[in-house]
């Protein structure tokens, strides 16, 4: 019987760093994101955003390319691009969705539905604990020759996001994220450059989407927040 009691106490005290080191993990991670939260407007400011239309283009000298995207509290979602010979439509209601592209339709099937419900949510960095969603951080590395920390997240749905920021600056400055396709999975790596302020809104201007051999850089030309979208642009019908 003491032999099973002193097994059960190593167990116990083995197991004590392990859970500290979790925990210290996860409010390292929430303290990371409520910095980027900072300086990018502030939670009070944040936490007011209905909706918001980004406008990209591509940089001069570059072939033609136009993406809107608009978001509408809590995660309804459009996205228009449009290149040379090529446009998509992307339109979430808030519960389901569907791509348009070369004049057909194509929805989305309940895994796709469900990923875009939690990861088009307007306030999910604020939101991070309450929404269940597990942040951990993960320790340094050193990207575009900036020092960063680096956050874990485990969403639902079998999505992870692995988020870079800027010690310094507390700016994100990288962004991977599973992209689900036909033929797969696949990481997308987004990377954020020269964050400025639009009306008391801080954004990325300038950013650079890599996909494996394929890699597209996007200017920011305008930014709306709270300017009354109407729920018409969500519609799948």
């Amino acid at each position: 019987m003491k032999r099973k009691i002193l097994n059960l106490l190593l167990l116990i005290f083995s197991l004590q760093p392990v859970i500290w080191s979790q925990a210290n993990s996860e409010t390292k991670a929430l303290e990371i994101l409520e910095n980027f939260i900072d300086v990018t407007g502030g939670r009070t400011k944040l936490e007011k955003v209905e909706d918001e239309t980004i406008n990209f283009v591509s940089p001069p000298g570059t072939p033609m390319i136009k993406l809107t995207i608009i978001r509408k509290y809590p995660n309804k979602y459009f996205q228009l691009l449009v290149m040379e010979g090529f446009s998509q439509q992307v339109v979430f209601d808030g519960e389901k969705g569907k791509t348009v592209q070369f004049g057909q339709e194509m929805f989305f099937d309940e895994a796709e539905n469900n990923r875009m419900r939690e990861q088009n949510m307007t306030h999910l960095l604020l939101d991070t604990k309450i929404l269940g969603i597990k942040a951990e951080y993960t320790g340094d590395e050193t990207i575009n020759g900036v020092q960063c920390n680096v956050v874990k997240m485990d969403l639902h749905h079998d999505v992870e996001w692995t988020l870079y920021f800027d010690k310094d600056t507390h700016y994100m400055i990288r962004q991977i994220i599973p992209i689900f396709t036909d033929s797969g999975k696949y990481d997308q790596t987004v990377d954020f450059y020269d964050y400025r302020d639009f009306d008391g809104y801080v954004y990325a201007s300038r950013l650079k989407q890599i996909m494996g051999p394929q890699t597209v850089e996007l200017l920011i030309d305008s930014v709306k927040v709270n300017s009354g979208v109407d729920d018409s642009i969500f519609e799948l019908n």
